[in-house]
């Protein structure tokens, strides 16, 4: 889902960014949540207002304004103290940072969702044939590596309409290398900011059709 852009507030205990699972960043790897950043927590969608400490209270907290006002609790506050603006009334909370699902990129996620799925025909057609090669080589022992990788690639390569959607998505990822022949791709229900990175998606595939980013 992609919204009008946060107001940015300014947090004032902490002053970082924190990494989608539970704490500081310190992988690389691991996209980080910044304030404006989408969220996640069940099934419920957010955006990110504030990141740090309040008083009172151990650890660091996310501030979030819930797309569902029912889900909040109070406007930013906590005994008397402003951590951040929300704009319709009662749409706030705290939640810790491992409360949150961890967010992936486009790649990430048609490499784990399609990299899983594959129907029993085919990996037993698979089989058959590593086994035939084995014997033809007189070596029924030996051990295919690479194989799978290739068919792994190969397999991405056929892709043309892919569904990824409500799978926590927040950047693009490498999607040019892993399907660059995607003609439909649905983005639906997921966690982009803004407008930027789904720009720097679509422009990796240049046979893409249909994006649906609802």
């Amino acid at each position: 889902m992609v919204g009008a852009m946060p107001v940015n507030v300014i947090p004032k205990f902490y002053n970082g960014t924190m990494n989608s699972h539970n704490g500081i960043e310190e992988n690389e790897n691991e996209i980080k949540v910044n304030i404006g950043s989408r969220i996640k927590c069940g099934e419920e969608f957010g955006t990110v207002k504030f990141i740090g400490e309040i008083s009172g209270y151990k650890g660091i907290w996310y501030g979030v304004e819930w797309d569902d006002a029912a889900r909040g609790k109070h406007d930013g506050s906590v005994d008397g103290v402003q951590y951040f603006k929300t704009s319709r009334p009662g749409a706030g909370s705290f939640v810790r940072p491992n409360k949150i699902s961890p967010l992936k990129t486009c790649a990430d996620a048609i490499r784990r969702y399609y990299g899983d799925r594959e129907d029993e025909t085919v990996a037993a057609h698979r089989k058959t044939v590593i086994n035939e090669w084995k014997r033809e080589m007189g070596a029924p022992f030996i051990e295919m590596v690479g194989f799978e990788k290739i068919h792994q690639k190969q397999k991405f390569d056929r892709l043309q309409e892919i569904c990824v959607n409500d799978q926590n998505v927040s950047k693009a990822g490498d999607v040019a290398a892993l399907c660059p022949n995607a003609r439909s791709l649905d983005l639906s229900s997921n966690l982009f900011s803004g407008w930027r990175e789904i720009i720097n998606l679509s422009s990796q595939l240049p046979d893409l059709h249909e994006l649906d980013v609802r």
